[in-house]
Parts: C-alpha cells; structure tokens; sequence
C-alpha cells in the first residue's frame, strides 16, 4: 500500500520571517513559475524570528510561507537529490545558519481529479477536500505540491521513512490518501 501525506509546520518549531518581506512578494508577483536564481541575492534574504518564537526550538525543517519551505543546511545533501527535478534550492541566512528556501518549478500532476473532491474558486486556487492520486505517481519518495494548488505540500510514505530515519524536526504530517 502506499499513502500520501500533506506537510504542515510543526507549531512546537521556530517560524521564520524575512526581516524585509518586499523583495520575496516581488518574486513572487512577478515570477512564481520561473527560476529565481538570476534575482536571488541571499544577503537581501535574511530570516529572522519574532519574539513569540524566541522560546521554541529551531527545526532543520520549517516554512517561510505555506507555498516556500525552508531546509536547514544540515538536511540539504540527503534532501536535495529528490528536490531539484522539481525545483531550486535557494540560500537565506538565519542565526541558526543557513536555511534553503525551495521554490517549486515543476508541479507535479499526481492528483486524480476525477476521484478527487475539488471546489474551484474564479481567480484563486481551487479547495480541494478529498484526495486521490494516481498511484504509479507517487510510488518514489516525492515532496511535491500540486500545480492545481500553491499549497499544501505532500510527501509519500517513501520519502517520510527518509525522514524518520534522519530525524530531522519542525514539518507535521497528516494522512490524507492510502492506495488499496
């Protein structure tokens, strides 16, 4: 059997904020499905944590915003093979090192839509509320998201055992599809 699971922020974890938000909403106007690696300066990418947050501890993964996660330089080289088909690693410094923003480039169309329970919306991403995938897609570990929706992110069961065995902290995971 496989599962797919939807990828939160474990709120137990430190969240990031950009210490000058205006340059990131400008990529993300301008660019949302197009590298950024030209643009990206990651000195003018600096995160930083807000007071509340202080006290939690610091996760190797996170989320800048829903549709960007963070991975602490610690996680990148096992990580990283199985992000970059999909996407870029970009550098953003932190005083708890150095985080990577993953943008994605490729949306991966694994989603059924024809078993799935979608709400479309005019000019915004459509609510789904069920899942079902098709299960020759995501039989490799994937962390992807869907291109009918910036968020939420997904990972299979695969690349959860990858997870668990590094023990890696700061992403929640909620079952949200199982083959039969």
């Amino acid at each position: 059997m496989l599962s797919v699971y939807r990828v939160f922020r474990n709120r137990r974890y430190c969240l990031f904020q950009l210490k000058d938000p205006q340059p990131l909403f400008q990529l993300l106007h301008n660019s949302n499905d197009h590298s950024w690696k030209s643009e990206w300066n990651s000195q003018q990418f600096s995160l930083t944590t807000g007071l509340k947050e202080q006290e939690l501890s610091y996760g190797e993964l996170t989320f800048l915003t829903p549709s960007i996660p963070l991975l602490h330089e610690q996680s990148i080289e096992l990580l990283a093979p199985l992000l970059i088909p999909y996407g870029e690693l970009l550098p953003m410094s932190s005083e708890n090192g150095i985080y990577y923003a993953y943008h994605v480039l490729k949306p991966y169309h694994a989603l059924n839509i024809d078993q799935s329970t979608i709400y479309p919306y005019p000019k915004q991403p459509m609510l789904i509320d069920k899942y079902d995938f098709h299960k020759e897609q995501v039989k490799e570990p994937l962390f992807f998201r869907l291109p009918q929706s910036p968020a939420p992110f997904f990972a299979t069961d695969s690349f959860m055992d990858i997870l668990e065995k590094t023990q890696f902290q700061g992403w929640q995971f909620e079952q949200c599809w199982k083959s039969e």
